[in-house]
């Protein structure tokens, strides 16, 4: 009975997960309904975005201290119960991998405690102030397999989920701009790709590979579990030690193979597949009971030292990678975002704000950034523009990385301005007359500027550093091709932590401007 619970608690999950992700993705919605509330539950994320940022992230508080004391009480459901990760897990190694799988592929049970070392890194790494997304968070990594691996690989594949999903966002709008799939960008889409491959290749090795050995969030709630009240309890009389609920049944192997009645309270989540034995002698029952302490994890000195030197090492290694090497240019956030330093102590990758960009303007870091700022969404105009009137990515993010804008405060959030390169434009390398990015600018912010050489008059574009946006339109249709001669960077952006991103005054000063412009015209 209790699997078949559990088994249904996951179908609803999943489905709910599913529905908030897609359903209510579009610009009417995300204003109104919680689509990140999945995201904001972790107890671990909202302890290390709290350690690294130096401040309470109180948004995250309420559904972390929810699912703390869920953990004490109960043990791992989260894991076992609610986790969308993990019920993918479950499918794919029920009915993808199979049989495929053998036993004598099982890792040493002793490497089950990696994932604690990993845990004890991230804290330590927290502590410096910086956090790392990759594998921390199993909420955000199927959040951006979602966004970044699968939806556009179906799009390749010719198989569009707007058809899927047409019918149910026609109950709630007439829109259909939360439905359209990403494109790829290969550099950004690698990390999610290799995410992916470790989360559900693993399977050929070990059932729940990634949540038995790698997952530090399960290893959180492992820490905070060792005591439960509902517990797993062998009835004497019926049991003959066959030891098949160890070795063959439970799936994070939480039962002592030395002594069945000996349960990791750490490791089980509370799935009750040892409980459907012919013999019925597992029950899952509430109260501490006398016969048998539950187990806990074993861990020695030598992994608290790894963990530690693991997180103290870490930083020089993230910050020495990429971005100071490969990439000088520094990404330009999406609207909203809060100062970088503080933005990457705060950002989990989960890849909830390029899911409801309607342009896909929105793409993740890649490798070529620097690894702490892999996953962490940037604006690439060559795939899309920041749309002037839409907001959406201000109003999903989780952990308040980017702050809410507001409509009418839209076209004044500076996230970057339009440079123009004029050795390689061909209006102003005299080629032909070129003023596409000022027809497509939505700001009025570049204008026509003609300039005197010798016998001949060259024109081109000039761009307004006060009135640009770095909405990346120009960019995006610049007629120079795949090198576009006009490129967003991040010059001249606002981005603060706390109160209006530009004062009255200047917006006031920068819409006169704009209309005396349009009057022009």
């Amino acid at each position: 009975m209790l699997r078949i619970a559990r088994i249904v608690s996951q179908i609803l999950f999943f489905c709910i997960f599913i529905v908030l992700l897609y359903g209510f993705n579009n610009q009417q919605h995300v204003q109104k309904l919680q689509t990140e509330i999945f995201l904001q539950i972790n107890p671990l994320v909202s302890l290390l975005t709290s350690l690294a940022s130096r401040q309470v992230i109180t948004v995250l508080l309420p559904g972390a201290v929810v699912v703390t004391v869920v953990t004490i009480l109960l043990g791992r459901v989260f894991c076992g119960w609610i986790c969308p990760l993990g019920a993918a897990v479950d499918f794919s190694d029920r009915y993808i991998i199979g049989k495929a799988r053998h036993v004598a592929r099982r890792p040493h049970i002793y490497i089950q405690r990696l994932k604690y070392v990993l845990l004890i890194a991230l804290i330590v790494l927290s502590m410096f102030g910086m956090i790392f997304p990759f594998f921390m968070d199993p909420i955000s990594i199927i959040t951006r397999i979602t966004t970044i691996v699968i939806d556009p690989a179906l799009n390749y594949l010719g198989i569009s989920s707007v058809n899927t999903w047409k019918a149910v966002n026609n109950l709630f709008a007439n829109e259909k701009q939360g439905f359209q799939i990403a494109q790829v960008v290969a550099t950004g889409s690698m990390a999610a790709c290799i995410t992916f491959v470790m989360v559900f290749i693993g399977g050929f090795w070990d059932k729940r590979f990634w949540c038995q050995y790698v997952c530090p969030t399960g290893a959180f709630l492992g820490l905070l579990s060792r005591i439960p009240v509902l517990r797993r309890k062998v009835n004497t009389d019926t049991c003959n030690s066959c030891h098949a609920c160890a070795t063959r049944q439970c799936p994070v192997r939480a039962i002592s193979h030395d002594d069945v009645k000996v349960t990791n309270s750490a490791e089980c989540i509370v799935c009750g597949v040892c409980s459907q034995n012919k013999r019925d002698c597992t029950t899952f029952t509430f109260g501490y009971g006398k016969e048998v302490p539950p187990g806990a994890p074993v861990l020695a000195r030598r992994h608290f030292v790894t963990g530690i030197l693991a997180g103290v090492v870490a930083p020089s290694i993230l910050k020495g990678s990429g971005s100071d090497h490969i990439s000088q240019v520094q990404p330009v956030r999406p609207p909203g975002s809060i100062p970088e330093a503080e933005f990457l102590t705060r950002c989990i990758g989960c890849g909830e704000c390029m899911k409801v960009c309607p342009n896909h303007a929105l793409q993740p870091c890649g490798f070529i950034d620097g690894m702490m700022k892999l996953n962490t969404p940037k604006l690439v105009p060559s795939v899309g523009y920041c749309e002037p009137s839409c907001t959406a990515c201000t109003n999903v993010c989780p952990t308040v990385a980017i702050r809410p804008v507001e409509q009418e405060d839209k076209p004044f959030t500076k996230i970057g301005t339009a440079i123009v390169n004029k050795d390689h434009c061909l209006a102003w390398r005299g080629e032909i007359r070129c003023m596409i990015c000022k027809k497509h600018c939505p700001y009025q912010a570049i204008t026509e500027e003609e300039i005197e050489c010798g016998e001949t008059t060259l024109s081109g574009p000039t761009v307004n550093k006060d009135l640009c946006t770095g909405c990346g339109a120009c960019e995006k249709y610049c007629a120079a091709g795949s090198n576009p001669a006009i490129k967003i960077y991040i010059q001249g952006e606002r981005r603060i932590s706390d109160g209006p991103v530009i004062s009255d005054k200047k917006k006031a000063r920068i819409k006169k401007e704009r209309d005396e412009i349009l009057r022009a015209e």
